[in-house]
C-alpha cells in the first residue's frame, strides 16, 4: 500500500484511498481527548495521517524496511502533538520504540 499503489491502477488506488480515510479517522479520534473537540477540524487528522504515510513511504523507497518500528516515537509525536500538545508529544519521543 505504501509504495507501489500510486501507480498500480484504479482499483488499488481506491483501496489505498479507503485505507487512508480509515487511518485519518483513527488519528481523528485524538479530538475526543481534547477539552474542546471542535477546536480542530478533521483536516488536521487528514494532514497528520498523510504526513505519517509520506514519512513511511520515503523510508521504504530508500530501502529502509525496518524504519517503521524505529520511527514509532517520531510518528507518535506527530500524531499526538495537535491534540494533546507539546508535553504529551515529547513524552512519545521519550518512549522506546517497539521491538
Amino acid at each position: 500500500m505504501v509504495v507501489e499503489s500510486a501507480s498500480a491502477g484504479p482499483e488499488v488506488r481506491a483501496v489505498r484511498e479507503t485505507s487512508m480515510q480509515w487511518f485519518a479517522a483513527l488519528v481523528d479520534l485524538g479530538r475526543a481527548e481534547m477539552a474542546d473537540p471542535e477546536e480542530l477540524p478533521r483536516a488536521v487528522a487528514e494532514i497528520t495521517a498523510g504526513s505519517i504515510y509520506n514519512r513511511l513511504h520515503v523510508a521504504i523507497e530508500q530501502g529502509d524496511f525496518s524504519a517503521g518500528e524505529s520511527m514509532v516515537p517520531e510518528l507518535m509525536y506527530c500524531a499526538v502533538l495537535p491534540y494533546l500538545g507539546v508535553e504529551a508529544a515529547l513524552e512519545e519521543l521519550r518512549m522506546a520504540p517497539p521491538g
